[in-house]
């Protein structure tokens, strides 16, 4: 490990080291020292579709350590929730509920399952009967 190594002298050039003194003791030769591809074997495969690429995993150093500087990538979809009806009302509305009224409880009950499997989610809110006729694209 270079934090326990002292440089003595360098090569001519001054590009390499030449003398490195090793401040551990009983260090057996060849230990804490890693041979080129031995941590991934030539042709092996160190994502698989499907894997996430996430800024804390170790995804991105592991692609590096490969030489990789393009992978294809795809985003998750943002998922949109919105509920229909005009007996639909919000869950969280105050007071006793009118007649025919029901409390949305799917909505918030789906953002959640969405947000919990790692998705985003953006709630559209309720529309009434009179706009619910729709296609979404």
């Amino acid at each position: 490990m270079v934090e326990y190594t002292v440089l003595k002298s360098k090569t001519d050039d001054d590009k390499e080291e030449k003398e490195v003194e090793i401040l551990v003791e009983n260090m057996k030769p060849g230990e804490n020292v890693r041979e080129p591809g031995s941590d991934v074997k030539a042709g092996s495969v160190i994502l698989s579709k499907g894997d996430s690429v996430t800024v804390t995993g170790g995804e991105l150093g592991l692609l590096a350590s490969v030489g990789a500087s393009e992978v294809a990538v795809y985003k998750k979809p943002t998922v949109g929730v919105m509920s229909t009806g005009d007996e639909v009302v919000d869950h969280d509305k105050p007071g006793p509920l009118a007649f025919g009224e029901v409390r949305d409880t799917n909505r918030p009950t789906l953002l959640t399952a969405i947000h919990g499997a790692g998705f985003e989610a953006v709630d559209l809110g309720t529309v009434t009967d009179k706009y619910a006729n729709f296609t979404i694209i």
